[in-house]
């Protein structure tokens, strides 16, 4: 009869888009295990490498959604997810800790600290806007980057009376600064600001960094972080060398899997993820689409605990603020 022929035709055409789905989520899953593999083989010296780095968070959680559809697939399915899997564990390793509560830490005071690439404003109506976020955010310190310092300049007096500034990077900061200067720049721009702070008798070191971004070229699978090879290494020489305790405010422009993470983490932590819940997604934000990467970095010394760190939900930029509350035991 004319309905089972239906039937029968449909069950062939949905057998036949199981199978389909089964093995392209093979093909992704062992795909995204390769780059896993290539990442620690190779590192950051293959362009394509590099460039997948920015977006690894969501390749290996695209990986554990395939995870359960390989077994769709008409034959090998075990061998597909098993070479599914490294993907999968590399999600777990690398972000997991991110989505699991942390322990509260007690301290004898609070320091709370905001980043922002504020995209050097030039609205009026939007830079007083952004103004109106950074004062509510009740932030003792921001640190600024894309900052054009005239425009705030008659009203940042009544609430951050301290300041200092270079070129497209700034500090706000309720706590007198004893001492500023440039660390490192890149022709006429700032990449590092440092300012000693006096925070109550207690004298921290607050670095602003800002290193150009790595530039990508799709069409020859081109990667030139030369930028970043020279100021990353800069930067952790002079924190080393600092004799306070130091918190670093940045737009890092690069990704919590890259190698520059590593040198970093080698002498500060990362607040977000000692105290932060989820992938901290900071750029490019607008009103339309949520963020896609964490470009925004809280970071902090051996004398520090993060005792709260979010990414704060207003921007009149293309990059979400973000906030941590840092505590300290006084000496």
């Amino acid at each position: 009869m004319l309905w089972r022929r239906l039937l029968h035709l449909i069950s062939i055409w949905l057998a036949s888009i199981r199978m389909q789905i089964g093995a392209l989520a093979g093909v992704y899953g062992a795909g995204v295990s390769v780059y896993v593999g290539l990442h620690y083989l190779v590192g950051e010296r293959w362009a394509i490498i590099a460039l997948m780095n920015d977006g690894a968070h969501w390749l290996t959680l695209g990986a554990i959604v395939c995870l359960p559809l390989v077994l769709l697939a008409p034959t090998y399915r075990w061998l597909w997810f098993a070479y599914t899997m490294p993907a999968v564990i590399a999600f777990v390793g690398w972000y997991g800790p991110l989505f699991m509560p942390d322990p509260q830490s007690k301290t004898d005071q609070r320091l709370t600290v905001m980043t922002w690439n504020i995209a050097q404003l030039g609205v009026t109506s939007l830079h007083e806007k952004a103004w109106t976020i950074a004062v509510t955010s009740e932030a003792d310190i921001i640190g600024l980057q894309e900052y054009n310092y005239a425009q705030f300049a008659e009203t940042i007096q009544a609430d951050y009376p301290y300041t200092a500034y270079s070129d497209s990077l700034g500090i706000w900061s309720r706590y007198p600064i004893v001492d500023y200067k440039v660390i490192d720049s890149n022709g006429e721009r700032s990449i590092s600001l440092q300012a000693t702070v006096d925070v109550n008798g207690f004298l921290i070191s607050v670095y602003i960094f800002h290193p150009p971004r790595a530039q990508v070229d799709l069409r020859n699978l081109r990667y030139n972080d030369s930028a970043l090879e020279q100021a990353v290494p800069r930067l952790v020489r002079q924190i080393q060398q600092d004799p306070h305790p130091v918190i670093v405010l940045c737009d890092c422009n690069f990704s919590e899997v890259s190698t520059y993470h590593s040198d970093l983490e080698a002498v500060v932590h990362d607040s977000w993820q000692a105290q932060g819940f989820g992938f901290g997604l900071t750029a490019p934000f607008n009103r339309r689409l949520w963020p896609i990467v964490r470009s925004d970095y809280i970071w902090y010394s051996d004398d520090w605990v993060t005792l709260e760190v979010k990414v704060m939900p207003d921007s009149t930029s293309d990059h979400l603020p973000v906030r941590a509350i840092l505590g300290f035991d006084t000496p």
